[in-house]
């Protein structure tokens, strides 16, 4: 009886860890990304091209950079 209370004291902690918290805290996981020039666009050489001659390596790096 013992170790059948303790298998089942020991099951149910341990599905503890894989239950959502109670505490209803969420986090967004909105990123502010900025989406480039060709994004749903064809991803061609020439745009390839494009996008490699924009490019300035002295500016700080963001999304365009």
């Amino acid at each position: 009886m013992f170790k059948y209370s303790a298998v089942v004291l020991a099951l149910a902690t341990g599905a503890s860890a894989f239950a959502p918290a109670l505490n209803g805290a969420r986090f967004s996981t909105h990123l502010n990304f900025e989406y480039g020039k060709y994004d749903d666009k064809l991803w061609d050489h020439s745009a390839k091209k494009d996008v490699y001659a924009a490019w300035d390596p002295n500016t700080p790096r963001s999304t365009n950079n």
